[in-house]
């Protein structure tokens, strides 16, 4: 019985949802309301008084919350999806997927303390770029590296990384909503890893019964 899978597992639903429901209370607190989606994260997580491409930012006033839980989350989704792919991967594949889960949590983790009016700027441009591009292209590769052959997850790769494209080419005014597209997929794996792992417990405590 898996029941071990549990614990990342629910990690894993608990953060993601946990970010989503933060991300909207903080737009809702904003001055903006809903329309703060037309804002970009990068402006969500910088705090009131600091400067946000040059201008002082009044936007965010729960961005350090905000902060707390994407450090959160950069955790989780490195124990959780590392478990994941040592558990559920095709051997052969495990090392760069736990290259790529690496590198998405701790950029998820850096995007936390270094917003984009901290010193030096380029952290937290060069952070998000990271979670972005590898937090997409991890569950594309994953998907053929799954023993199950997950389409689900080529799906929301390819999603995000379409969306990604979008924000380099769309006017800044709505950058912000393709760039959550960006995120929202990151998310969404999260979740169904997590789905996952707890129908393989599932499967596992049956197969104990029947024997």
């Amino acid at each position: 019985m898996k029941k071990t899978n549990l614990i990342p597992a629910t990690l894993l639903i608990i953060s993601s949802v946990s970010y989503v429901a933060l991300e909207l209370v903080s737009i809702l607190s904003s001055k903006s309301s809903i329309r703060g989606y037309f804002h970009t994260i990068s402006e969500l997580s910088t705090p009131l008084g600091e400067k946000y491409r040059g201008i002082e930012s009044n936007f965010s006033p729960l961005s350090q919350v905000f902060n707390s839980i994407l450090i959160i989350n950069g955790i989780v989704y490195f124990i959780g999806i590392s478990y994941y792919i040592i558990k559920i991967i095709m051997p052969k594949l495990i090392p760069i997927c736990l290259i790529m889960s690496t590198l998405t949590g701790i950029g998820t983790v850096l995007v936390g303390f270094f917003h984009s009016s901290t010193y030096p700027a380029f952290m937290h441009y060069v952070s998000t770029s990271i979670v972005f591009l590898f937090g997409n292209i991890l569950p594309i590769v994953m998907s053929f590296s799954d023993k199950r052959n997950t389409v689900i997850f080529r799906i929301i790769g390819i999603s995000g990384l379409i969306a990604g494209l979008f924000c380099l080419i769309l006017p800044k005014q709505i950058i912000g909503i393709f760039e959550r597209f960006t995120i929202y997929p990151i998310i969404a794996h999260e979740i169904v890893c997590g789905i996952y792992l707890i129908k393989d417990s599932k499967i596992s405590e049956m197969k104990s019964i029947n024997v």
